[in-house]
């Protein structure tokens, strides 16, 4: 596969979700240095969004 192929099927997928991932694109991933570091930037953003306190927003709330 080639890395752009593999970035937009981890985007597609979203972070977190490389379990549910076909097994040539988890090779891909541990074995390309750009690809690898592109999920792990994923897995960091949404982490970031994940953690912050509902609280801090109250017009959130319905």
């Amino acid at each position: 596969m080639r890395c752009e192929e593999v970035q937009e099927t981890l985007e597609r997928r979203g972070p977190g979700m490389r379990t549910s991932l076909a097994p040539e694109v988890l090779a891909h991933v541990d074995g390309c240095s750009e690809c690898r570091e592109f999920a792990s930037d994923l897995d960091f953003v949404a982490a970031a969004f994940v953690h912050v306190p509902e609280e801090r927003f109250p017009e959130a709330k319905s």
